[in-house]
């Protein structure tokens, strides 16, 4: 027990910012009060080539008080103190990540873009249902710019069943980014209906309802695609999704998606009609 709790203080101590050989040290500082480099060594593991530079970063830090004697002695300050120096020092050290964040995220959002002018064609396949609102749909809530989605009765039956979690994070992310989202709904059942447009409840959200019967894809932000491959004699029978990342067929879906959309009706105009 003993062992377990020093251990998860270490831990702890690493978290906020200590390595751990200045782990050690620290907590045989607590354990020992007045006691000099040697014995900190001794009772610590911490090898005597780093013990005077970890003091030394103590002494800095406000975690210790010296003894000017041979030799010299060390005691650590009351560790309520000592913690909390530490955790406004990694308070600092987070808030100057923050401010330099913006930076390194330009710098390297500009390399990304001159990679993907040369990229090549990239897939991810998921199997089931399941993987496929998971792991596939949920990169609704990830698009910059636009969402453009086709989905069948199944699709949003699936969403009940699988998708409690990603069609709020959905929702957020559209509401929060102010993401252009466009639903095709290829079903006619109006409960479905009802219940999708429950989730997608937002100006920024427009939902329409066609006849026509396709094949269920997206198409996120122009430049990659969801497509999937159901079975046709089963019930809920998706066997596969495939994420995409391919130019030609991006423009493809995208343009038989403004196709559909030209020719579907509004939602709630389709509810309301008797």
């Amino acid at each position: 027990m003993q062992i377990s709790q020093e251990l998860d203080d270490a831990n702890m101590l690493e978290t906020l910012g200590l390595t751990k050989n200045e782990s050690k040290a620290y907590l045989s500082l607590v354990s020992n009060g007045v006691t000099d480099a040697r014995t900190i060594c001794q009772e610590s593991g911490v090898p005597s080539s780093k013990i005077y530079g970890i003091l030394e970063k103590f002494k800095l830090l406000g975690l210790i008080e010296s003894q000017k004697t041979k030799p010299a002695k060390f005691r650590a300050i009351e560790p309520s103190q000592g913690l909390q120096k530490l955790l406004r020092n990694k308070e600092k050290e987070v808030l100057k990540i923050k401010e330099d964040l913006p930076f390194m995220e330009n710098h390297l959002n500009s390399i990304y873009s001159e990679y993907k002018k040369d990229e090549k064609a990239f897939f991810n396949m998921e199997f089931g249902m399941k993987k496929f609102i998971q792991n596939h749909v949920v990169k609704l809530s990830e698009t910059k710019t636009e969402n453009c989605s086709y989905l069948e009765a199944n699709c949003i039956k699936g969403l009940k069943v699988y998708g409690s979690e990603v069609k709020n994070k959905i929702a957020h992310h559209i509401i929060k980014n102010d993401i252009k989202s466009r639903f095709i709904l290829g079903t006619t059942n109006k409960n479905l209906i009802k219940y999708f447009l429950d989730i997608a409840n937002s100006p920024e959200i427009k939902v329409r309802i066609t006849k026509q019967i396709h094949a269920p894809f997206h198409v996120l932000d122009n430049e990659s695609t969801i497509t999937v491959v159901d079975n046709p004699l089963a019930d809920e029978g998706r066997i596969a999704s495939i994420y995409t990342i391919n130019n030609e067929l991006t423009k493809t879906l995208k343009d038989g998606f403004e196709d559909l959309w030209k020719s579907a009706i509004d939602a709630k105009q389709y509810i309301n009609k008797k």
